[in-house]
């Protein structure tokens, strides 16, 4: 069945790894036997490229993404012992049937390793050598093409497997400090229960991984949001933070906890987990939030519906900020904004059973759910749940939200224990502010926590690559620094951080006065401007800027620079 996940492509050329020329696989579904409908059967692609890999699921999901990529024949060591296809039949392999070349590849665990290298490489050859056609583009990394010794224009018209085998002969040490870091990463659970999940990952490239845990220890957990904290250039006001009253968000009851634990992560930008536990620094994945987000997908709409809840009087600070920033971004995206205060059980169960595209709750979380003047409302209480995204911004309420992505919805924020009102307010309104201007679910909380010295208590359950909202290109980041020059006229450091999780060989062009370059999403791209540069750089970008200790809008920035 991986075989004819390929069927999708759009093509079988470089321009593969534009990400709409690839398109979503087919669904799969558990069976007694395998059925593969005839139109996916003959849109299924044969190269000559075939991966040959043990037959067990371990290896077959690993390998998944690059032979998906690849658009290459799988088939098992067993099936290729029985027709003696390899005179190496007991390895992994990637064989170029017309050519008579097989790559050996390590046994499992080493074949992640293999498999990410070879992806990458691939892929990144494919951004490059694409350019040669009709849709080609000035990339700032097509210099290396000419250092490799590769002609574009011979390798864009190769076939499949004549350009593969150029690639091959490319050592991955050549190219590895110019690859754009990969984009997604995925840890699975190598049984048949995570088969159905295969499409919605590939869709994504992610490269899949065996999961593997261990227990925190000690202090490691504080000292592992201090290190997010400082590397996201919020540090400067740090003070403040420890000066600032120890106010809790919770209520008089309990509040759940969770027992978390410390992921083996690979390389990768974000990282799902689809497996037991609950790790930091991952989105806790689900498979139905895969299969909710297309259901949603299938909605047409013209408009963002947002609701915003007010559960405790206290917390109005982060209300009136995040309601403030939903209307002014309904300034240009259609936005039904509705706000509401104090409801009691009934009312907020028909919030969460009415459609809602994201319901933003601010209150109190305790282990019988989110608290109501009533009562508490247990999201496994209600009868289906039709908010597509959530942010439960209460203490502990990571178990209330994977109960609502069970119920229906795609993605959402929470929280693994108690929080401060105070880091609370500031995470709630950074991550608003991100998530409506296109922001994914995961990358929106990656930024918002890190405002915060305990960023490692807050979440993301379900489908972290759910964006609420979607632009013409990914959103964009951006850090700028005052440089320091011996003239006497200031230059400002301004470096772009473009990536998507669900966009991956998309590339940004950045406007600056003699800029003539696109970049591949996810390479950096860093300028030194003068005021006057900056100011029409600003205004040019759609980005959030990290400055001077906080997060701007390029669009309510340019005039603090504009003298």
């Amino acid at each position: 069945a991986i075989t004819h996940m390929a069927a999708s492509h759009k093509t079988a050329g470089p321009d593969r790894s534009y990400p709409t020329l690839r398109g979503h696989p087919a669904l799969l579904e558990h069976g007694d036997s395998l059925e593969i409908d005839d139109c996916i059967r003959s849109a299924t692609p044969d190269h000559g490229i075939e991966l040959v890999v043990p037959p067990d699921y371990e290896s077959l999901l690993v390998t998944a993404p690059l032979a998906y990529y690849l658009q290459a024949t799988v088939r098992t060591i067993d099936d290729c012992r029985r027709t003696a296809a390899s005179s190496d039949p007991g390895r992994p392999r990637l064989r170029l049937v017309d050519r008579g070349t097989d790559v050996i590849l390590s046994p499992m665990p080493e074949l992640e390793r293999d498999v990410g290298r070879l992806l990458r490489k691939t892929f990144f050859l494919d951004c490059l050598v694409r350019n040669a056609g009709p849709y080609g583009t000035t990339l700032a990394e097509c210099s290396l093409l000419e250092h490799l010794e590769l002609d574009a224009d011979t390798l864009y018209d190769a076939s499949p497997q004549d350009r593969l085998a150029a690639y091959l002969d490319v050592s991955f040490a050549a190219i590895k400090h110019r690859l754009p870091e990969w984009h997604l990463s995925t840890y699975v659970t190598p049984e048949y229960d995570s088969v159905e999940t295969l499409p919605f990952l590939l869709d994504r490239l992610s490269m899949i991984y065996t999961p593997r845990s261990s227990e925190l220890e000690g202090r490691e957990l504080v000292e592992r949001s201090l290190e997010d904290f400082y590397r996201g250039d919020f540090g400067g006001d740090w003070t403040d933070q420890l000066d600032a009253p120890a106010t809790v968000r919770a209520a008089t009851g309990q509040v759940a906890s969770v027992d978390i634990v410390k992921p083996d992560l690979r390389s990768g930008r974000a990282h799902g987990w689809l497996a037991d536990g609950v790790p930091i620094d991952v989105f806790k994945a689900a498979p139905e939030a895969y299969d909710n987000r297309l259901d949603y997908l299938e909605r047409a709409s013209d408009g963002i519906s947002i609701c915003v809840v007010l559960n405790d009087p206290e917390m109005a600070g982060e209300h009136d900020r995040v309601a403030e920033i939903y209307r002014q971004r309904s300034e240009e995206l259609t936005i039904d904004l509705a706000v509401e205060e104090s409801l009691e059980t009934a009312a907020l169960a028909r919030v969460f059973e009415d459609d809602h595209d994201f319901v933003h709750y601010i209150g109190h979380c305790e282990t019988g759910g989110l608290c109501c003047p009533d009562g508490t409302l247990a999201a496994s209480s209600l009868d289906r749940c039709a908010v597509q995204t959530f942010f439960l911004n209460a203490c502990g309420s990571f178990y209330e939200g994977r109960q609502l992505i069970e119920k229906g919805s795609v993605a959402g924020a929470v929280t693994f224990t108690k929080v401060l009102n105070d880091h609370a307010i500031k995470v709630g309104s950074t991550f608003a502010k991100l998530l409506v201007h296109g922001f994914s679910i995961e990358r929106a909380m990656d930024l918002a926590r890190r405002r915060i010295m305990m960023g490692k208590d807050y979440a993301v359950v379900g489908d972290g690559t759910h964006s609420l909202t979607q632009g013409d290109q990914p959103p964009t980041t951006a850090t700028l620094e005052q440089h320091e020059v011996d003239d006497s006229e200031k230059r400002y450091l301004l470096c772009l951080d473009c990536y998507s999780t669900r966009a991956a060989g998309a590339y940004y062009f950045p406007h600056t006065e003699t800029n003539e370059y696109a970049y591949l999403c996810g390479n950096d791209s860093t300028f030194t401007l003068t005021r006057s540069e900056l100011v029409t750089m600003l205004k040019e970008t759609d980005a959030a800027v990290i400055y001077d200790g906080d997060v701007y809008w390029s669009d309510a920035l340019w005039p603090r620079f504009d003298r």
